[in-house]
C-alpha cells in the first residue's frame, strides 16, 4: 500500500462530498443490520446503532467520514495517483465495505 499520511487521512475524513458519502453508505448499511438474524453476534448493540444512524443528525457530530478515511481499503485507494480524483478512486462499494467492516467497532461490540 502507499504511503497516506495522517494530514492526507484528516482531509478526506472531513472531505464534505466524501463525508456525505459515507453517511448515505452507513444509513444503507443500517437498513441492512435492521432486517439481520437476531442471532447475529452483537445484534442488540448492532440495532443500537442503526437506529442511531437512522435518526437525525446531531449538529457539530462530524459523522463517520474520518473513521471511514482510516480503513485501510480506503486509504489505500485514495493514496493512488496524485493526479487522480480521490472521490473517483474511491467506489461507492468499497465505502460500503469500509462501514460493514466499521460496524461492530462503531456500535462498541468486540467479540
Amino acid at each position: 500500500m502507499s504511503d497516506f499520511s495522517l494530514l492526507a487521512e484528516h482531509s478526506l475524513g472531513e472531505d464534505p462530498a466524501f463525508a456525505a458519502r459515507v453517511q448515505v453508505a452507513v444509513r444503507r448499511v443500517a437498513r441492512d443490520v435492521l432486517t439481520e438474524d437476531p442471532a447475529t453476534p452483537g445484534h442488540p448493540m448492532r440495532i443500537q446503532l442503526a437506529v442511531r444512524s437512522l435518526g437525525p443528525q446531531i449538529g457539530g457530530d462530524p459523522g463517520y467520514g474520518p473513521a471511514a478515511a482510516g480503513d485501510p481499503e480506503i486509504r489505500a485507494a485514495a493514496s493512488t495517483d496524485p493526479g487522480t480524483d480521490v472521490q473517483a478512486a474511491i467506489e461507492d462499494a468499497l465505502i460500503l465495505d469500509a462501514v460493514r467492516r466499521l460496524w461492530n467497532p462503531l456500535c462498541g461490540w468486540s467479540g
